[in-house]
């Protein structure tokens, strides 16, 4: 069977019709210029597949996300009494890339807001890490206040325990924000922002009906001036302005709380 299919193409026939068949097919010249240009070795085909990279799994970014991952775990663990070593610590890992450390600044400005206990520590933290750095922290700090986007309240008349929690939350954020604002305004990082927040919230106090949201505004001034004062006396303009609101105020929740924040209780 070998011979007569070794025979077929030595035939004189099948040799002239497969040469004319070759000659008027472009398309079978096209596909011979190709496969001339694949390696017929085994080893680096299979090899040059399996080796090929993954967009999504560059070193770079793979690096990124570890930087990224141990510097919240020092996050997580700073204290007053670390606050150097762990700055330093950071600054070894971010290795001066500058898009590491504007992405960190939004971090840390986020934990403030969701760990009010630490705002203070964490503002210093930036303060010390972001000495050296060619960026402008104060600006951007001042440009994250002002994108702030206040969480809307839902009323809740029939005490429903779900609205309830979920009003809870978005008071625990609004005042870690509050908390911010007074931080970085005492710590002269930012500049008007507590006034501008003062009149803002005294408007939404005004405009209310509801004592809930009322009381609610009432414990951000409370923040935002406690930061800023500190057991201090507040300013003259902000003392009047909240004994004009309490003179008319009957909710006896709310007299108490601008009581508080008037007498720096």
């Amino acid at each position: 069977m070998c011979d007569s299919f070794q025979g077929l193409f030595n035939n004189p026939v099948f040799i002239k019709d497969y040469n004319s068949y070759i000659i008027n097919n472009a398309k079978i010249d096209k596909c011979n210029s190709f496969l001339e240009t694949v390696s017929i070795d085994k080893f680096k085909l299979n090899n040059s597949i399996k080796n090929k990279p993954k967009i999504t799994n560059t070193p770079k970014n793979v690096s990124k996300n570890v930087i990224t991952k141990d510097i919240n775990i020092l996050l997580n663990k700073l204290t007053i009494e670390n606050i150097d070593e762990t700055s330093v610590n950071m600054k070894k890992k971010l290795q001066n890339d500058l898009g590491i450390y504007s992405l960190l600044l939004t971090t840390i400005l986020e934990k403030c807001i969701r760990q009010k206990g630490y705002c203070t520590l964490y503002i210093e933290l930036i303060n010390i890490l972001y000495s050296d750095i060619d960026i402008n922290h104060n600006d951007k700090i001042s440009e994250f206040i002002d994108t702030f986007k206040f969480p809307k309240f839902e009323k809740n008349d029939d005490d429903n325990y779900d609205v309830m929690c979920d009003n809870n939350k978005k008071l625990d954020i609004l005042l870690g924000y509050s908390q911010v604002v007074g931080v970085c305004e005492s710590k002269n990082i930012v500049k008007g922002k507590i006034g501008v927040m003062f009149s803002k919230l005294i408007e939404t106090y005004e405009n209310n009906d509801n004592n809930d949201e009322k009381y609610r505004c009432m414990q951000c001034i409370y923040v935002i001036l406690k930061e800023l004062y500190k057991e201090g006396d507040i300013s003259p303009e902000y003392k009047s302005r909240l004994n004009e609101i309490l003179q008319v105020e009957t909710n006896f929740k709310n007299k108490f709380k601008i009581m508080d924040i008037i007498e720096r209780r």
